[in-house]
């Protein structure tokens, strides 16, 4: 179909600007403010790791690096909604408050 489109032959550049949601608070960030977690079958059962290079692959889910964020997801079961699946989320609970002092201490 043929047409007079006022914007035709013209290119519109839009910077892309990648968000993801915490899973506890609900928030939308910056990936380099969230950690990003996924499932390690290092078990019988699937376990949520943090994945602190994000080179795993597979479905991944973001939280802040607060305690109250993932506590909050905790509470809300958004582990197993956020993977779809009842995932045991202990270890990277474990994984977060290590991560979390690592970083608090290298900051100062």
């Amino acid at each position: 179909m043929r047409g007079n489109y006022p914007n035709q032959g013209c290119v519109h550049f839009v910077e892309h600007v990648v968000r993801r949601t915490c899973i506890g608070c609900r928030t939308v960030d910056e990936p380099d403010h969230l950690l990003r977690l996924t499932l390690s079958a290092v078990e019988t059962e699937p376990v949520v790791v943090v994945d602190e290079d994000r080179v795993l692959g597979g479905r991944g889910a973001w939280v802040h690096p607060d305690e109250r964020c993932v506590q909050t997801a905790v509470k809300r079961g958004a582990f197993n909604r956020a993977f779809r699946r009842r995932v045991d989320a202990t270890a990277a609970v474990h994984q977060i408050e290590r991560v979390t002092r690592t970083a608090g201490t290298a900051q100062e």
